[in-house]
């Protein structure tokens, strides 16, 4: 193991426990936990408290679809990932600790690598576990029979496995850039509202304009396809071969984005 790869897996475990493992993490946890918390009191009412369940598990595949496209990506991940990566650079700042990192024998472009990867790994397995809770509480209801069926003879699966992949690649594309964005701006609070403006009304755009949302490339992985509804401007769906490099490639020229805003950064506290 290189030393600069070594100081990069102390960095991500430094970051892990200072933002992850605390009280820090707690507004991320309860993002992650609304669309469980949704379908757990849809279990209870419907198949405890009203004693019957009518809808079969090919609707509530589509139900699910629906869900996590609308809300677990575009609100859940989108703010998850906000609240995560542009607190691990403007949180320093905050907290008057940032100097400590620039007075550590140790890169900078490393600091923000050890940053990003804490970062990706809470908000994937933060995100990927949400994911998951849903679908099983969504498929409750059915019984046990039933889920084994779906996930082992039909394709549950392999959905579930999509889900997770989805999930991965928004904490990437998504953490890259507002971990960037909080090297830059003061206030990413700000930019962050922008983006989600444009990545929510994405549907609305015309296709040149969609190739410039990720949520885009992020939707065209899902497994089952959503209608965006009668308003929406129809266009192809991208490749998944043109998506997941599409979406690593900007992560990482976004990266690369971070490491010069950081190398050029001074500490003033007293302007924050």
């Amino acid at each position: 193991m290189t030393p600069r790869v070594a100081q990069g897996l102390a960095v991500m475990r430094l970051e892990l426990r200072k933002h992850f493992l605390g009280k820090r993490s707690l507004l991320v946890w309860l993002l992650a936990a609304m669309p469980v918390v949704l379908l757990a009191i849809r279990f209870v009412a419907v198949s405890v408290l009203l004693n019957q369940f009518n809808i079969n598990m090919t609707e509530d595949v589509n139900v699910f679809a629906m869900i996590f496209q609308g809300f677990i990506l575009r609100c859940v991940i989108f703010f998850g990932c906000a609240g995560i990566f542009s607190h691990l650079a403007r949180g320093d700042v905050l907290d008057k600790s940032l100097h400590y990192w620039f007075l550590a024998p140790v890169r900078r472009e490393v600091v923000v690598a050890g940053k990003y990867a804490a970062g990706l790994l809470a908000s994937a397995v933060i995100f990927g576990l949400s994911t998951l809770a849903s679908m099983f509480f969504l498929y409750l209801p059915h019984g046990g029979e039933a889920m084994a069926q779906h996930l082992l003879r039909g394709p549950g699966l392999g959905h579930a496995f999509a889900y997770l992949c989805v999930v991965f690649l928004g904490c990437v594309g998504y953490g890259a850039l507002f971990l960037t964005m909080g090297l830059r701006f003061k206030n990413p609070i700000t930019f962050s509202a922008i983006v989600w403006l444009w990545e929510s009304a994405s549907f609305l755009l015309p296709p040149a304009l969609k190739r410039l949302t990720m949520v885009h490339y992020l939707e065209a992985l899902c497994p089952v396809p959503v209608s965006g509804g009668p308003f929406a401007l129809l266009s192809d769906p991208p490749s998944p071969w043109l998506s997941v490099p599409g979406i690593a490639v900007l992560s990482a020229a976004l990266l690369w984005g971070a490491c010069v805003s950081i190398r050029r950064m001074d500490v003033q506290y007293g302007t924050d």
